[in-house]
């Protein structure tokens, strides 16, 4: 009898995405509070050219949406990333850890927070009034799943 296999079979992933497509779709979440994961790109070309009024400026402004966002209650946790990330990914003989993972990029992620909302619309609102956007910077924003899946 031949050992199973530790990988699953195409069948059981194709079924895992269309749970997990039905789980984030919009519809199943409607009128419920979620978290989102909001990802902030910035330049480094662009943050080397400010000059260091402007920087110690976007910097408070940054700090005054944290606070703002804290003290309405909807900020879960916000974070600068050190720049070391790397990217583990399975070769050939195994998982292979390279610096990355996207060395070629000019925008790089460079923060994160997660926010908790009642609506979808208010996730994008914040965003969208994030200070960095006026300095080409960008948010993904990440609705996170519930229940077992991700920690609410």
């Amino acid at each position: 009898m031949a050992a199973p296999s530790p990988l699953p079979s195409v069948r059981s992933i194709s079924a895992a995405r269309i749970i997990v497509a039905r789980l984030l779709s919009a519809s199943a979440w409607k009128g419920c509070a979620m978290k989102y994961l909001m990802l902030v790109y910035g330049n480094e070309e662009v943050w080397n050219t400010l000059a260091p009024a402007d920087l110690a400026a976007l910097i408070s402004e940054v700090d005054a949406f944290n606070d703002a966002l804290g003290e309405s209650g909807e900020l879960i946790t916000a974070e600068g990333l050190v720049p070391r990330a790397r990217s583990v990914r399975m070769g050939q003989g195994g998982p292979v850890v390279t610096d990355g993972p996207y060395l070629e990029a000019k925008e790089y992620v460079g923060s994160y927070f997660i926010v908790d909302v009642d609506v979808d619309q208010r996730a994008l609102d914040i965003a969208q009034s994030y200070p960095g956007l006026r300095y080409g910077g960008s948010v993904e924003v990440w609705p996170l799943m519930r229940g077992g899946w991700v920690r609410r």
